[in-house]
């Protein structure tokens, strides 16, 4: 597809992006989209380019993704992930990490410390 084209033509594409035709049509989809990495991709470039896609062709559909960060080393802030939430109009995040500590801040909140 020409958008993804002119995409990775940018060089800011740094995971593989594959189109397939979908093995059953009775699910109302023609073609089906792979969005993978072998090593290490970056979900904000995933996401601003399916923002893009759905921009594009004016889709009223979303696109979700969530990951996980690891390591072979058990060090703190070494673990954690993330999701998004992906529309023509918006881009919703939440990282694991922010999210416990906004829990963890509403927790001591609650118990007057």
């Amino acid at each position: 597809m020409a958008l993804f084209d002119n995409y990775a033509e940018m060089g800011c594409v740094c995971f593989d992006v594959e189109f397939s035709r979908a093995t059953d049509p009775k699910d109302g989809k023609d073609w089906i989209m792979y969005i993978g990495t072998e090593e290490s991709g970056d979900p904000d470039q995933v996401a601003e380019l399916m923002g893009a896609f759905l921009l594009h062709f004016q889709s009223k559909d979303s696109f979700s993704l969530e990951w996980a960060y690891y390591s072979s080393r058990n060090r703190m802030d070494e673990q954690g992930g993330g999701a998004v939430f992906v529309t023509a109009g918006s881009t919703q995040w939440i990282n694991t990490g922010m999210w416990v500590h906004r829990k963890q801040l509403e927790h001591e909140k609650a118990q007057g410390k």
